[in-house]
């Protein structure tokens, strides 16, 4: 036979069926890969091996895309784009908005489809459903943040995972007193963002005291250590210690101001301290993903509402014009005159003949 013909042992196309389930994971996966067919295939059997680990059937590419290319058919009639906006960003916008509504609502009334419009291009719209009104608005996925180049902002104000911090000393007399305890006075030293600042200066304290506080506090300890050995060798030692400890605090004479005394850190003089602000407005506004904030960013002349509010308004227009023509064109003969003439005379003939 030639090419075009089917042998008997080639299998027939079966053509997948998606359960509601399915179509939720489908638009999950959009929201995240965008329209990357590999990657939604990917992430949709790889939720499903965790769900059933025994399923042996998995989807395709050529699934996903006539299921992708089936619902944008179906939302894009009630959609009007300008023609600066790419291709794959209309979809993506019908498309990540439509799953967004019909997670909430059911789409069997086809009056929410002209509600599409609304969440696409100002990114909310509400809808009355059995009594109450449902707020949707248009999800922050990363497919729409990648789209609008919105990661690429996130990542300009990614905080760092680790800072430096450097400590000079401020006067002649603090860099002595620091070096006199056989300590550097220069500190540079590398902490994570979650590290307290309490908790480095508690260090730098501890790490600098004077010989007179570390003194009275080893014969302190060795006090209360003193108290619990139980082993006489151990007890006559720590006992020496002590003595040891105390004649040189009496012939040193420890100073009790010392122990007083705190570390004062402060930033340099020439350093400008500013008051971190956000503005929630300007943050708001930048971080919006609806169409109608893209379209302002890639600088389109034309918008796609305006375009499809002209739409809607043409449509009316042919409406409204056929309806009126339908009415006298297909009217009854009592709306005619000709109508009316005939049957006036044939009721007059009548009355004549009954005459």
């Amino acid at each position: 036979g030639g090419q075009g013909t089917k042998t008997p042992n080639q299998p027939k196309q079966v053509r997948m069926v998606w359960s509601n389930q399915d179509k939720n994971l489908f638009f999950e996966a959009l929201n995240e890969c965008g329209k990357d067919f590999e990657g939604i295939v990917n992430y949709l059997n790889t939720k499903k091996r965790r769900k059933d680990s025994n399923s042996e059937h998995a989807l395709k590419v050529k699934d996903v895309r006539h299921l992708y290319y089936q619902f944008n058919q179906k939302v894009a009639k009630y959609l009007h784009f300008s023609d600066e906006v790419k291709k794959e960003a209309q979809e993506l916008y019908a498309l990540i908005n439509y799953g967004e509504m019909r997670k909430k609502v059911p789409f069997q009334n086809k009056k929410y489809f002209h509600k599409l419009k609304d969440l696409v291009y100002k990114g909310f719209t509400t809808i009355r459903e059995k009594g109450r009104n449902i707020r949707i608005k248009t999800p922050s996925c990363r497919a729409l943040r990648k789209l609008n180049q919105l990661e690429e902002w996130q990542e300009e104000i990614k905080l760092p995972p680790r800072i430096d911090v450097v400590l000079k000393p401020a006067t002649v007399d603090a860099w002595g007193r620091v070096q006199s305890l056989a300590q550097n006075p220069r500190v540079k030293i590398s902490v994570t963002l979650q590290k307290r600042l309490s908790t480095l200066l508690q260090l730098l304290q501890q790490k600098w005291r004077h010989q007179d506080v570390r003194l009275v506090e080893r014969i302190n300890n060795l006090k209360s250590a003193s108290a619990t050995i139980t082993s006489k060798a151990s007890r006559q030692k720590a006992q020496h210690e002590l003595e040891l400890c105390a004649r040189m605090a009496t012939e040193g004479g420890t100073n009790d101001t010392e122990s007083a005394k705190v570390l004062r850190f402060t930033a340099p003089k020439e350093t400008v301290i500013h008051r971190p602000m956000i503005n929630l407005s300007e943050f708001l506004s930048s971080y919006s993903i609806c169409l109608n904030s893209y379209e302002q960013r890639i600088g389109a002349k034309v918008r796609g509402e305006a375009l499809c509010l002209e739409k809607l308004n043409s449509f009316k227009e042919r409406v409204g014009a056929g309806s009126k023509r339908q009415r006298h064109d297909s009217g009854s003969e009592k709306h005619s005159p000709d109508g009316k003439k005939v049957r006036v005379e044939v009721k007059e003939g009548k009355e004549e003949k009954g005459g």
